[in-house]
C-alpha cells in the first residue's frame, strides 16, 4: 500500500496537504504553509521511514509516485519538478 499525499494550493503562496491510504480515510489537513517546498517536507516527515514512496496529487491532477526520502531530503527539487509541470505553455 502506497500513502496518497493530495496537495492543494490555498492561495498564491499557500499550500496545505492530507494523507490518506488510497481507498482509505483522509486524515486532517496539514496546517498551511508558504511554499511548496516546506508542504512537501512536512509531508514527507509525517510518513517517516514506514513508507518508501508514496503517490502524489496535486491540485487534484494525479501526478505519480514519489520517494519518501526525496520529500523529506530534497523537496525543494520535488517542488520544482512540479513547478515546471504546471507551467504555461
Amino acid at each position: 500500500m502506497k500513502p496518497l499525499i493530495d496537495i492543494q494550493r490555498i492561495g498564491p503562496d499557500a499550500f496545505r496537504h492530507r494523507i490518506s491510504a488510497q481507498g482509505g480515510a483522509v486524515q486532517e489537513e496539514s496546517r498551511s504553509f508558504a511554499a511548496l517546498e516546506h508542504c512537501l517536507r512536512d509531508a514527507g516527515e509525517s510518513l517517516g521511514r514506514y513508507f518508501s514512496q508514496a503517490e502524489l496529487k496535486f491540485d487534484g491532477l494525479f501526478l505519480g509516485a514519489c520517494a519518501v526520502d526525496a520529500l523529506r531530503n530534497t523537496p525543494l527539487a520535488v517542488a520544482r519538478r512540479i513547478s515546471q509541470h504546471f507551467q504555461p505553455a
